[in-house]
């Protein structure tokens, strides 16, 4: 059944499959499986690093830039800041705009770590991911290594790794931003 693994199948976990596994993989794993076919071994000893080459990947996509040039018509780095974070999308193209890009790039921090604590990989793994999808984000490939600051990916991060302490995040950022008015301290 496992043809493309070199472990009998009795000694893989259910988690490990390839193309040519009878198990089911959850759809948001099936990116890091591109690694994991025929000409691969399918081992759970790659499947850390596929993690974390993942989460790079996933965390340097420039949502903000994206977005902006299909629903805005503008390039956000020539445009206020010259980020192509939230806070700039929001200056861009309005609140809703912003919050929007915000959501999407902390899901970006999120998807990594969450994924290696739901395949129980050891916390270094995890801190990995979520190191991998912050660095992808500041230093995408995409746009020539120059990418956002951080912030909402990383906000994505700590809410996979500690939603109460995400949120005492989210509700110091809410006090400074209604104190001070600005944004990007």
């Amino acid at each position: 059944a496992f043809r493309g693994c070199t472990r009998p199948a009795s000694a893989l976990p259910r988690r490990c499959s390839g193309r040519h596994a009878t198990s089911s993989v959850p759809p948001p794993f099936g990116i890091v499986l591109v690694l994991c076919t025929a000409r691969i071994n399918c081992s759970m000893d790659l499947m850390p690093f596929a993690l974390v080459a993942t989460a790079a990947l996933v965390g340097s996509i420039p949502f903000g830039l994206i977005l902006a040039k299909h629903f805005l018509n503008v390039d956000l780095q020539t445009m206020g800041s010259g980020n192509i974070g939230a806070t700039n999308a929001a200056r861009a193209g309005g609140k809703a705009f912003g919050a929007g890009v915000l959501v999407l790039d902390a899901l970006k921090g999120f998807l990594g770590p969450w994924l290696a604590s739901f395949y129980g990989l050891e916390p270094p793994w995890v801190a990995a991911a979520g190191l991998a999808a912050v660095l992808g984000h500041c230093y995408t490939p995409f746009l020539r290594f120059r990418g956002g600051k951080g912030v909402a990916t990383s906000l994505g991060v700590i809410l996979a790794y500690d939603p109460a302490l995400g949120g005492i995040g989210v509700v110091a950022y809410a006090l400074v931003l209604a104190a001070t008015r600005v944004s990007a301290l």
